[in-house]
């Protein structure tokens, strides 16, 4: 949990820093829809990203019993 509140801020951090090395110019507007994007876009990898790490899992180990399966018949 701590760590959802520490990345938020590095990644606000480490995007601003990286927009102004590259010769461009923060203003207000910038900061506030910039910020408003990050936080709706770590929702809903927060929300999606756990359920699609465990399904590519799932269907990785069914793939692999299918082999051994058809490996097993061909024998």
């Amino acid at each position: 949990m701590a760590m959802e509140f520490a990345s938020q801020n590095i990644i606000s951090c480490i995007t601003f820093t990286t927009y102004v090395v590259l010769g461009n110019s923060l203003t207000a507007a910038k900061v506030f829809s910039s910020i408003a994007f990050l936080n709706a876009l770590q929702r809903s990898v927060t929300r999606h990203f756990p359920p699609a790490v465990q399904k590519l899992n799932e269907a990785t180990i069914t793939v692999k019993r299918i082999q051994v399966r058809e490996d097993q018949a061909l024998v």
